[in-house]
């Protein structure tokens, strides 16, 4: 689910998500840091062996969804693409 308002809480959660577009590696992780999911989201795209993207959303968690909790997303603040040249483009509204 996807929300285009931010969540309003004091402290909301960053999902972090990198793919290498064929379904071979990919990583991620929710942070309660911007700063931290930035971080580590460009880690994994340094780490991949070829080309790859990743994106940073706003999440909250959602302890009512069934089978189990889960993340309910809101805006994704940051994208990153990742070339095989190893150049890494970042855009978004938070750099």
């Amino acid at each position: 689910m996807t929300s285009h308002i931010p969540f309003d809480t004091e402290e909301p959660l960053w999902t972090w998500r990198a793919d290498s577009g064929d379904g071979t590696r990919g990583a991620y992780g929710v942070t309660n840091m911007l700063a931290v999911a930035r971080e580590r989201l460009l880690d994994a795209l340094r780490a991949m062996p070829g080309a790859g993207m990743g994106a940073i959303r706003q999440a909250q968690l959602d302890i009512t969804l069934r089978p189990y909790p889960g993340y309910v997303h809101g805006v994704t603040v940051m994208t990153a693409e990742r070339h095989l040249t190893g150049q890494i483009m970042i855009r978004g509204r938070l750099l």
